[in-house]
């Protein structure tokens, strides 16, 4: 009983204050200093820099969004690496035929696709190169 008395009420949340879960810190963690400029801070200190709290917020969520898009850009990057690397692997080893004469056969169709492949890609970049050029002289 002694533990209850010892919490109070929040009346602006309707809630005990001792149970209030704990949040990660958010716009709040960067209060508004009218001293400071944009051009002396650097990251979400630059909030500190906008008087109108609301907009701070909003370029909060704007900044925590954009983090965990670059966050996870870079995870499928990674990913990408990894599964490339291991296609290569497996492609050395059809080529050399340790995976069967069917594979190896599969890998040489690869190589020449591919080959075919960049020079498609080449070719294409010629073609709008000079139909860049074309439009810009006429």
């Amino acid at each position: 009983m002694a533990a209850a008395a010892a919490r109070s009420f929040d009346h602006e949340t309707g809630t005990e204050r001792g149970n209030k879960p704990k949040q990660a810190p958010g716009v709040e963690a960067y209060p508004y200093d009218p001293l400071l400029r944009p051009g002396t801070q650097r990251g979400l200190d630059r909030l500190r820099c906008v008087s109108d709290r609301a907009l701070a917020a909003m370029l909060y969520e704007l900044f925590q969004v954009a983090e965990r898009n670059t966050s996870e850009a870079a995870a499928a990057a990674r990913q990408h690496a990894r599964v490339c690397e291991q296609l290569r692997q497996l492609a050395s080893r059809a080529l050399e035929g340790a995976l069967g004469p069917k594979a190896s056969e599969l890998a040489r169709a690869l190589r020449h696709f591919a080959r075919a492949f960049r020079e498609l890609q080449r070719l294409d970049a010629v073609a709008n190169e000079a139909s860049a050029q074309d439009h810009g002289e006429a």
